[in-house]
């Protein structure tokens, strides 16, 4: 559910606080633009260079895909709706279509981008423990995990619409909702334990560079799950606790609330930086295609 402050400000103050609500809308709208140019970036970086020969890497496009979501949808109606409401209360105002729909499109795309990162996590212990049997994973293969990821964020959003309109129990989204981020979250520090475990007993003797690749890969991931679990816990947290009783959170200040979705949203923007930083396949495929639209341009020129 999207949480909002429960009180208004008072007369002498509205001024001020409008202004600082503008400001908020002005810093969403930043976000929304360095979201939408990073996963761009690195959808075009592996869909145009030989990244996609290694099925992994649908995952990563997978999840550029799910964040671009965020960035063209969620966010600009997120905008849209504390710019003409920042003060409205879910626990005694009814749920509008249109915030229906970005809510519906918030809990698609952030939990689509949560379930993506938890297959990454598996999928990288699997790489690493059983490196024969992944290497004969075919395409089918990963095409059926994707499906199930975009299909489990589908059912949750599904049962938060059934929710909103009042067709089942209000407790059932709540305890969906709980008991897949618990289970997302254990996975993916299960995975990085016996990840971490494992690259401390690397064997160097044999495969030394394949190992580094390896290597180097699942720390980015590590890293990116890392960012990850900080920026999306304050909201998430949050977002248990409303859906489960929605006084809980009464007369939060929506600064609080703002900050906790700044960094829920702006988890969207890192991925690919860190890619650029840890993955150099990744980091090539970028500057040839940055190198390749400055050749195009001065062909015509």
């Amino acid at each position: 559910m999207m949480i909002n402050n429960t009180s208004g400000p008072s007369n002498s103050t509205s001024d001020q606080t409008d202004n600082k609500v503008i400001m908020w809308c002005v810093v969403y709208a930043i976000v929304t633009v360095a979201i939408i140019f990073n996963n761009v970036a690195a959808i075009l970086a592996f869909t145009k260079s030989r990244l996609l020969r290694k099925f992994g890497n649908y995952f990563l496009v997978n999840l550029a895909v799910a964040d671009l979501m965020v960035g063209t949808i969620a966010l600009p109606m997120y905008i849209h709706l504390i710019y003409i409401s920042p003060y409205s209360s879910s626990s005694v105002t009814k749920v509008k279509p249109f915030q229906t729909v970005h809510i519906a499109f918030d809990v698609f795309s952030g939990m689509a981008s949560a379930f993506t990162l938890t297959i990454i996590s598996l999928e990288r212990v699997y790489a690493i423990f059983s490196p024969l049997r992944y290497r004969r994973l075919s395409r089918g293969t990963y095409f059926f995990v994707l499906a199930t990821v975009w299909i489990l964020a589908g059912t949750l959003t599904g049962i938060w619409l059934l929710d909103s309109f009042k067709i089942i129990h209000p407790k059932i989204f709540a305890f969906a909702l709980a008991i897949l981020s618990f289970t997302s979250l254990m996975a993916m520090i299960a995975s990085y334990v016996a990840l971490w475990l494992k690259i401390k007993l690397w064997n160097r003797n044999q495969h030394r560079a394949a190992g580094e690749k390896e290597r180097n890969l699942s720390v980015a991931i590590a890293i990116v799950t890392a960012v990850f679990l900080t920026t999306w816990t304050p909201f998430h947290i949050m977002n248990i606790l409303v859906n489960f009783k929605t006084s809980l959170l009464d007369g939060i200040p929506y600064e609080v609330i703002f900050l906790a979705k700044f960094l829920h949203y702006g988890n969207s923007i890192v991925n690919p930086v860190i890619y650029c930083y840890k993955i150099s396949e990744f980091r090539k495929a970028l500057k040839n295609l940055i190198a390749g639209k400055k050749k195009s341009r001065e062909t015509r020129v």
